[in-house]
């Protein structure tokens, strides 16, 4: 508390204590504002430590202008620095080397906490919310080359429980209870430029309190990280437009068990499926990616048809910026119906490229279709398309082929072969195949679980010896 008397012409002594004090005061409030900046814009590189915080930014181990270092692994872990609250990142932007530098995320104190996900290449984990309070990320890189790393910010939010505080009572259904009447979140925000590739986020408070389910109801099989969307169960559906290939889902609340599906088409019926993903405690975050631009549905519910309750769907759609392909499509023939096909039914498959991104000498090498239970594989025939710039040929090989450079096991599937001249002032080495090409009309007969298409690609960079 200040005390200040009152000044009278020609009291110097009074003058100079208020003057004196208008500079203390001055003083303090610009420590004052100094110390808040700083705590504000903490700045948080990857390392070794364990940090309590609800704020600041986090960044790879180069920082905000560098790139990560080789041959690193550390562990870091985030802990809410308030109690009751859990933390979040918030990835803004992601680069590393793909399939050799890989970021792993733990949602709790350690690395022997529930698995997040995986993350390499420009798979951005989006956002990524602890339910434990805590999260812990693990991240690697080689000897060879290393990339700008990542950027998140990081916050905090009230801990998802898993459990409703409020519940139906009989009230009415939820506007988008159906498919027909999925609530429109219009177009996503368009993902910046290469090689940033980063979408804003799109983050709706919605429920599927008093939803009910269909009869006959569609789900998914085959979900992310593993099993089948629950059916039947309270399931709401929202629709949205995309322009990149790749879409984060996070959502969290009340619901226990989060369950999504993803579909692809201008309206609800020939709806094509495009994958599923199956949360826990409350929170579920997962990534599709290979997407032509265009309409999507997503379908959420919980487990059952009691797992019900308010939540936060948010949405970010990003490019795919070290990946292939840009644009594409994929054609069903005949087109399902309300997500399946009646049992005896032959389907064609045609997968079309109409653009991808050729970094250096960044080609398309081959193809691995992946079917699920209810195919009838003895029908598959394969149809291999013609080589567009007649430098190779497209063929079907039956067995699996393994990479010369890396190890990795892929097939059967579609491969591509040209010839490749080798300089001698040059070294080409296949360093990497990963998931991203194009694909042949393919046929089979059965129930119609939605194949997923595992695109491939190798990456062959020219070394001076």
């Amino acid at each position: 508390m200040l005390s200040i008397k009152k000044w009278k012409p020609g009291d110097t002594t009074n003058l100079l204590t208020l003057t004196m004090l208008r500079r203390n005061i001055f003083l303090v409030l610009v420590l004052i504002a100094f110390v808040f900046s700083e705590a504000q814009s903490q700045v948080y590189n990857m390392n070794n430590s364990s940090v309590n915080t609800c704020g600041g930014t986090f960044y790879d181990s180069g920082g905000n202008a560098g790139n990560y270092g080789n041959s690193q692994n550390f562990t870091m872990t985030f802990c809410s620095s308030v109690p009751g609250n859990c933390v979040r990142l918030l990835f803004t932007s992601f680069a590393l080397e793909t399939n050799f530098d890989e970021m792993t995320i733990y949602d709790g104190p350690s690395a022997a906490s529930p698995l997040i996900g995986v993350f390499t290449g420009n798979t951005s984990p989006g956002l990524i919310t602890a339910n434990s309070g805590c999260l812990t990320v693990v991240f690697t890189s080689n000897g060879l080359f290393n990339e700008p790393g990542w950027a998140a910010t990081i916050s905090c939010v009230n801990c998802a429980t898993g459990t409703c505080a409020t519940n139906c009572n009989g009230g009415p259904p939820p506007a988008n209870d159906a498919c027909t009447g999925a609530q429109n979140l219009g177009l996503l925000p368009v993902p910046a430029a290469c090689p940033g590739g980063i979408g804003a986020l799109s983050v709706t408070n919605t429920t599927n309190l008093c939803a009910t389910a269909a009869t006959p109801y569609s789900s998914l099989l085959g979900c992310q990280p593993g099993g089948n969307m629950a059916s039947p169960a309270a399931d709401v559906w929202y629709r949205f437009s995309i322009t990149g290939p790749s879409i984060n889902i996070s959502i969290s609340g009340g619901i226990n068990t989060p369950n999504v599906g993803l579909y692809e088409g201008a309206s609800c019926a020939g709806l094509i499926p495009r994958g599923c993903a199956i949360g826990s405690n409350g929170s579920l975050n997962t990534t599709f990616g290979g997407l032509a631009s265009g309409t999507y549905y997503l379908q959420v519910s919980g487990d059952n048809l009691a797992d019900q309750c308010d939540f936060t769907l948010t949405l970010q759609n990003n490019y795919d910026c070290a990946g292939c392909v840009i644009q594409s499509t994929l054609v069903a023939n005949p087109p399902p119906v309300n997500g399946s096909y009646p049992a005896g039914q032959s389907v064609t498959f045609c997968y079309t490229v109409s653009d991808y991104n050729q970094t250096s000498a960044n080609w398309f090498h081959g193809v691995v279709p992946s079917f699920g239970a209810g195919w009838d594989m003895s029908t598959f025939t394969p149809a291999p398309v013609a080589d567009c710039s007649g430098d190779g040929t497209w063929s079907w090989y039956p067995g699996n082929i393994t990479s010369s450079a890396t190890g990795n096991v892929t097939g059967p599937g579609f491969y591509y072969e040209s010839p490749l001249e080798i300089h001698s002032q040059l070294l080409m080495v296949i360093r990497e195949i990963i998931s991203e090409t194009t694909m042949a009309p393919i046929t089979a007969t059965g129930h119609f679980a939605g194949p997923s298409i595992h695109f491939l690609r190798a990456l062959v960079y020219r070394v001076r010896i």
